[in-house]
């Protein structure tokens, strides 16, 4: 008996077409779906483990910033640490410096300490006193006067005569109504490319216990010559009556330590314009931190 079928395909005509290939077109189309299901499969496999390389490589990337953190924070300790040390060193040094014509008077030669502390040794107790009883009275030959009671010494007419240098005034002295802040390491800058100005200062916190001081900080680049409208802020504000006020926007912060600040403006102006450069440090609540004017120096 013969099994082999075929399809037949009848039009409205009675014309038969016979389909003689059917097998072969099923059996290429079960081999595209198997195709396409392996490809998919393999796909999926290799999409799992670069996901899985992905996670481990994000865990690793995690773990490295939150080290970098660590070593950030203990680098801004040892820098706190650093400049306290220094604000002490320089406190201690001016107080050495503020007072050595006392410690020249206190001082005394050996020869003359020893001589007078032999005698007052030698001397009975009546002699010790006598030239204190008698010191109204007594002939000036009868009184016997130490150097350092008749004349001033070398050190102390030197240092009478030796006149005092003025400091130099490389800023001038900060403004300042509630002094938590302090400013550094100020500079200005210019590009002409871009007609840009940029001004750099390290703000540190100089509170006891680094209490977290928050505010904004502007710069103003101004001339005694110049209409206070045609001064320049960094960054673009607006004064009041020559100064910033609570509204005045400005480039925030929140210190701890210390932060290095960097303000910037675009604009046309020329810099000969400006010879002085004002920094204003605002609190939060609006109050004034600190006013200091540096020189305009490009």
């Amino acid at each position: 008996m013969d099994q082999r079928w075929t399809i037949l395909f009848v039009d409205g005509q009675g014309r038969v077409t016979p389909y003689k290939r059917l097998k072969r077109l099923l059996a290429i189309g079960l081999l595209i779906v198997v195709t396409t299901i392996s490809a998919a499969i393999g796909f999926l496999i290799l999409n799992q483990k670069s996901l899985g390389e992905k996670q481990k490589l994000q865990k690793k990337l995690n773990a490295a910033l939150g080290e970098i953190e660590s070593l950030r924070h203990e680098k801004d300790l040892l820098l706190a640490r650093l400049v306290l040390t220094e604000v002490r060193l320089k406190e201690g040094k001016v107080r050495t410096e503020e007072n050595p014509a006392e410690k020249q008077s206190i001082r005394r030669p050996p020869n003359e300490s020893s001589e007078v502390s032999a005698q007052t040794s030698d001397d009975p107790p009546e002699a010790r006193a006598a030239p204190l009883i008698e010191s109204d009275t007594a002939a000036p030959s009868d009184v016997r006067k130490t150097p350092s009671q008749t004349q001033p010494t070398a050190a102390q007419e030197q240092l009478a005569a030796t006149p005092v240098d003025p400091a130099p005034e490389a800023a001038e002295e900060p403004s300042t109504t509630n002094s938590r802040v302090a400013i550094e390491d100020f500079q200005l800058t210019h590009e002409p490319d871009t007609q840009t100005f940029k001004a750099q200062l390290t703000l540190k916190n100089t509170t006891s216990n680094s209490q977290r001081v928050t505010g904004k900080i502007l710069v103003v680049l101004k001339n005694d010559e110049l209409q206070p409208q045609e001064w320049l802020t960094l960054p673009p504000a607006t004064l009041v009556a020559s100064r910033p006020s609570e509204k005045t926007p400005g480039q925030a912060f929140s210190i701890r330590n210390f932060k290095r600040m960097k303000l910037k403006r675009t604009s046309p102006a020329s810099t000969d314009l400006y010879d002085q450069a004002a920094v204003f440090v605002i609190a939060e609540n609006g109050d004034l931190l600190l006013e200091q004017t540096f020189p305009a120096d490009f």
